[in-house]
């Protein structure tokens, strides 16, 4: 979408630069109609910024001079002086346009990047990671399939933090998303929630296939040595993974969820075990 918008700007650039050297010659009222030309200037300013504002500038500025020469006026008339100091004026408000156009686009993208990945992981953010579920849900329901949601918690995390710190508890997230990303398929959305706690979607995996999902993450995580501190340099971790499929357990993202959490409560406690596809629901343990 946004490469076809340029396209257009630059093709309305083009027309409108044409446009007023043609007016400008078919009428011979150049000191008249030049200031027309600051339109595909700013027009590339707001398009491309800084270079978008110095080529269309330089342009013009070739296009003005070269009329100038062909009507054989004396750079000394005024309306020559006019043109000169009205192109220069500008370039320099359509270079103040680029670069404040292009701060804002580089704002916007950020804020975009922010709402969309987790800043510490990398991993998909968690309110991208629901929007997901709902989108992935929505076209199951069109085309079929199966979607299964994993919640992976990491065990102890809180206390792991209290006994190594904040930093080496981001140290390990960051380490746990990386590992995470090796078994999970291209077409699966990874994401960090929050406080230790992982989510999965697995588009076109069925409730069967959901234990093979979960043990094979547990199993990657357990043998994993992770970064402790200088009195305990390594340590090895263990999660609890709640898991719920649609549409055996649920047909909505709010139901799905809330499966999955109690999938990870039950399995906190000891006594996780899989509800049947007839009882609407599933709980995991890893």
């Amino acid at each position: 979408m946004g490469s076809r918008i340029r396209l257009h700007r630059v093709l309305f650039i083009a027309l409108a630069t044409v446009f007023v050297a043609l007016l400008i010659e078919l009428s011979g009222e150049f000191h008249l109609l030049w200031p027309f030309y600051c339109v595909p200037i700013f027009v590339a300013a707001l398009t491309f910024h800084a270079p978008g504002a110095i080529l269309m500038t330089a342009t013009v500025g070739a296009i003005v001079g070269f009329n100038v020469l062909d009507a054989n006026v004396s750079v000394t008339d005024a309306g020559v002086a006019e043109a000169a100091v009205g192109v220069g004026a500008f370039f320099i408000s359509a270079m103040i346009v680029g670069v404040l156009t292009q701060r804002q686009e580089l704002r916007s993208m950020e804020l975009e990047r922010i709402s969309v990945f987790d800043p510490l992981t990398g991993l998909y953010s968690s309110t991208y990671f629901t929007t997901r579920l709902e989108e992935e849900i929505r076209r199951r329901s069109r085309y079929g399939g199966e979607i299964t949601l994993l919640l992976i918690e990491l065990e102890d995390f809180k206390e792991f933090k209290e006994t190594f710190g904040t930093r080496r508890g981001d140290l390990l997230l960051e380490h746990m998303a990386e590992v995470m990303k090796i078994a999970v398929r291209n077409t699966d959305v990874l994401a960090y929630r929050h406080e230790g706690t992982f989510g999965l979607i697995c588009p076109h995996c069925p409730q069967s296939d959901a234990a093979t999902v979960a043990r094979r993450l547990s199993e990657l995580v357990e043998k994993t040595e992770f970064e402790g501190d200088e009195l305990e340099p390594v340590t090895m971790h263990t999660v609890r993974i709640g898991a719920s499929t649609c549409p055996d357990s649920a047909l909505d993202a709010e139901e799905l969820l809330a499966l999955a959490e109690s999938g990870l409560r039950a399995s906190e406690s000891g006594h996780a075990t899989p509800a049947s596809p007839a009882e609407g629901s599933q709980a995991g343990e890893a």
